[in-house]
């Protein structure tokens, strides 16, 4: 289990020192923010208007002016910062040659693949502590605040994340290139995100399709259902 540690610690030094993992950070932290104002701005004029606005929690959440809410913005981008978090976690040390190093060290090849798949589980961690930063402010400013209700939302996102992280691990595995690693991941996920679109008309085809398409799954999630 230290080795692990070992390597989940290096992993992450390497990734908040270079400038991609502070740009995905600030553009999360960006796209949620202005969700959370606009759905604001929207809620506020209409309560001036004497309008009744029921059900708050899902409005800010799960469904702002666009359909959308934070956590769907959230979710809606993973997609695309996900490949440029992983393309390089095993490419990069083959590229560089230091995997041999890992070879011939007293780690084992799971050690090596939970501590780099920790060390990005942990970078998601702290794109859900952006999150949860408007999730106290509407803790303490929502009337009736639907705790259940974010607690599946904030499941939903860690699973995702995970998810991505894995098929994005298993990419970099894959080549010694990391842009090579990030557009196979960026596929990847594109073909999970639009598979349950197709097929919808054939019983046997429209299963497989629904099963795969993680869409349909994080949906759920958003809106509150365990599934």
């Amino acid at each position: 289990m230290k080795q692990v540690y070992y390597i989940m610690k290096a992993e992450l030094q390497s990734l908040f020192y270079s400038p991609v993992a502070w740009l995905i950070l600030v553009v999360f932290s960006v796209q949620c923010a202005v969700s959370f104002c606009d759905t604001l701005d929207l809620v506020t004029k209409a309560t001036a208007e004497g309008m009744q606005m029921p059900g708050l929690t899902r409005w800010f959440f799960n469904r702002d002016w666009q359909g959308i809410g934070v956590f769907g913005t959230g979710m809606r981008y993973l997609y695309i910062y996900f490949p440029l978090l992983t393309m390089g976690l095993i490419s990069r040390e083959i590229a560089n040659g230091s995997i041999k190093l890992l070879d011939s060290s007293p780690v084992s090849v799971v050690q090596v693949v939970m501590g780099k798949f920790l060390s990005v589980i942990v970078y998601s961690f702290v794109l859900i502590a952006v999150l949860m930063v408007f999730v106290i402010f509407g803790f303490f400013t929502i009337e009736n605040f639907s705790c259940p209700v974010i607690a599946v939302m904030l499941l939903g996102m860690i699973l995702t994340m995970a998810t991505y992280s894995a098929i994005g691990l298993f990419m970099s595995s894959l080549t010694r290139y990391p842009v090579v690693a990030a557009i196979g991941s960026f596929v990847v996920f594109f073909v999970l995100e639009r598979v349950g679109g197709y097929g919808q008309s054939w019983d046997g085809v429209r299963d497989i399709t629904s099963w795969l398409s993680l869409s349909g799954r994080t949906d759920a999630f958003l809106n509150g259902f365990l599934v």
